[in-house]
């Protein structure tokens, strides 16, 4: 793999599975009650659904001129293969300019994947709000919010944020 655009990404998962949490509507009325209450933080929020995979491989590249070379120990069929295989044999030959490198293992399950929701207001903001990035959330009060609340999903724009998890 040899890049000429300034990111790219792979990912491929195998045997994968779901789950999630099945009544979302009444977890999200009981968040905004103990919002309310004062006994939710409005930057708190809530995995809802999970993708479990058995194995997979995640590349993401960090910059325009990112390589990488694999090999690969298992024969290859001719029609084609999945880099989410385990059974490949994969391995990393050479790699340049790589920010992800997750390759598929044996024994190597992984949960790539996630849909969270948190608190989320209705109220309109102004563009001066907008321009300085504060969102509607960041003004609102426990008091005064109950009626402009939702629980609503969390977006990821790739193209505003640095990629990476941060654990605490």
């Amino acid at each position: 793999m040899l890049c000429n655009v300034a990111t790219v990404s792979v990912f491929e998962a195998y045997g994968c599975t779901t789950s999630s949490i099945e009544d979302q509507i009444s977890l999200g009325k009981s968040i905004i009650d103990m919002y309310a209450k004062g006994q939710w933080n409005k930057d708190w929020a809530v995995i809802t659904e999970l993708v479990r995979a058995e194995s997979g491989t995640i590349l993401i590249s960090a910059a325009r001129n990112a390589k990488l070379e694999l090999s690969v120990s298992a024969s290859l069929a001719s029609a084609g293969f999945n880099l989410a295989d385990a059974s490949l044999g994969l391995g990393i030959e050479f790699m340049s300019n790589m920010h992800t490198k997750t390759i598929a293992e044996p024994k190597q399950s992984l949960t790539p994947l996630f849909k969270a929701r948190r608190l989320k207001s209705t109220k309109p903001l102004n563009s001066i709000f907008a321009a300085r990035h504060i969102l509607a959330m960041d003004i609102e009060a426990p008091a005064t919010g109950k009626g402009d609340l939702y629980f609503g999903d969390i977006s990821f724009d790739m193209s505003q944020a640095e990629v990476g998890v941060q654990v605490e």
